[in-house]
């Protein structure tokens, strides 16, 4: 193999910088949105107090301290089966909505830690007959994509929750 670090560390660099530029700003938040804001029947909500704990799809609002959630689960939902029956809202709980999984987060997590520990592995490797440079330069590469897939692969496991004001 041609051993030619000075070309292979200006592709890494272009690449670097060309990712983290491209790369959504991740500091910019979203606002926390409203139980009005969203719609009847649009995602899943979570609420969670020192009480207990419901979770289901929200249906509607009947008054300022209850929703319709169905399927509810939890042992704050109604024990009443197969009917609507609101959940009351205890004081103090905290409300989250259902945003996705962090498959985004995992990805580039594992992105970062493939990159470092591949090109660790090749460097302290004696045995691999190849100029430092180019085990960095082969190394970040090759790790960050190994990386970004099993991370989004562990990343899809959690789920991703959005607190909502009620």
């Amino acid at each position: 193999m041609v051993n030619i670090p000075g070309k292979t560390m200006r592709f890494c660099t272009v690449l670097v910088v060309g990712l983290v530029s491209s790369a959504p700003p991740t500091l910019a938040q979203d606002p926390v949105p409203s139980l009005d804001s969203i719609g009847r029947g649009c995602c899943t909500l979570r609420i969670k107090s020192s009480q207990g704990a419901a979770q289901g799809k929200f249906l509607d609002r009947p008054a300022p301290n209850q929703l319709l959630l169905r399927p509810c689960k939890g042992n704050l939902c109604p024990t009443v089966e197969n009917t609507l029956t609101p959940v009351v809202i205890p004081t103090g709980a905290g409300m989250e909505m259902y945003a996705g999984r962090r498959t985004g987060t995992g990805a580039i997590l594992g992105g970062f830690i493939g990159a470092v520990a591949l090109t660790a592995l090749w460097i302290a490797d004696e045995d691999l007959d190849e100029s430092l440079g180019a085990k960095i330069g082969f190394g970040v590469p090759i790790g960050a994509i190994f990386g970004t897939g099993i991370g989004a692969l562990v990343g899809a496991l959690f789920p991703r929750w959005k607190p909502v004001r009620y």
